[in-house]
């Protein structure tokens, strides 16, 4: 998004999910905790991991339904987790077919902390926090 704001943000967000659910048959359920303003360079840079979490889903995770959740108050942190196939984090950083690698160097340009939780069969769990 061009310079998204506050409002603009979520807006922005929330346009992107129901484009997911027209082109990649996937339903993202939002959940969005305050309403405290982030830096237009965090938000950029998290609306960017959002779409990248989302994407892999769509791709890998063999599932209809994600949810993301937004905590705009201190801490501050975004959670995209799905119920899909998982896999094991430790194999694909071997070979970071999932993009895993530029979610977490955008969270490391916005001073943010990429944690990825999965393993086969249990999903997939993307945090992203503010340090």
């Amino acid at each position: 998004p061009k310079n998204v704001s506050g409002a603009g943000f979520i807006n922005a967000l929330q346009l992107h999910l129901a484009e997911r659910r027209r082109l990649g048959n996937l339903t993202v359920f939002m959940d969005v905790i305050g309403d405290q303003l982030l830096k237009p360079a965090e938000e950029t840079g998290l609306f960017r991991i959002a779409q990248e979490a989302l994407n892999n889903i769509v791709k890998h995770a063999r599932v209809s339904e994600a949810v993301l959740r937004l905590h705009l108050i201190e801490p501050f942190w975004m959670m995209i987790e799905d119920q899909g196939v998982g896999f094991d984090p430790q194999e694909v950083q071997a070979q970071d077919r999932l993009g895993l690698e530029s979610m977490r160097e955008r969270a490391t340009e916005i001073g943010w902390t990429l944690q990825v939780v999965s393993s086969p069969g249990n999903g997939t769990r993307i945090q992203v926090e503010k340090d």
